[in-house]
């Protein structure tokens, strides 16, 4: 059985593999039609940025680091938005960025406020129990 530094960063590398999969989602000319269930594009970067969100607020509880996290990841998403905009292969939209912040704030709140912001800690537990 891993111990639970292994797992954590496990966690982190999950977490940094799913920023790299948005950053590149974001930035690739082509990306990858994923329709998400409702058809829709928004919805995408409303599920993406609250998972995202969601997932690395969980590596730290202290309710600072996670408004520093939210905060990061509206300024990502803004700064993606625009880069999409260079080379004109894409087009920058402001419902993307909305949607995004969207994403955010909904996975803040639920870290905060639900048992959801306690899932790692929780399947962490469960792991050492079975030791």
């Amino acid at each position: 059985m891993p111990s639970i530094d292994t797992l954590y960063r496990l966690w982190q590398l999950i977490g940094v593999s799913l920023l790299i999969a948005l950053i590149w989602v974001s930035l690739t000319p082509s990306p990858p039609d994923a329709a998400s269930p409702l058809s829709w594009d928004k919805a995408n970067h409303l599920i993406g940025y609250g998972l995202l969100t969601g997932w690395l607020g969980q590596l730290s509880l202290r309710s600072r680091y996670r408004w520093q996290l939210a905060l990061a990841l509206l300024l990502l998403g803004g700064g993606l938005e625009l880069l999409q905009g260079v080379g004109g292969l894409r087009q920058p939209e402001w419902g993307d960025l909305l949607a995004n912040s969207l994403g955010i704030l909904l996975a803040w709140w639920l870290l905060q406020r639900t048992p959801l912001g306690h899932t790692l800690i929780w399947l962490q537990q469960q792991l050492r129990r079975r030791r």
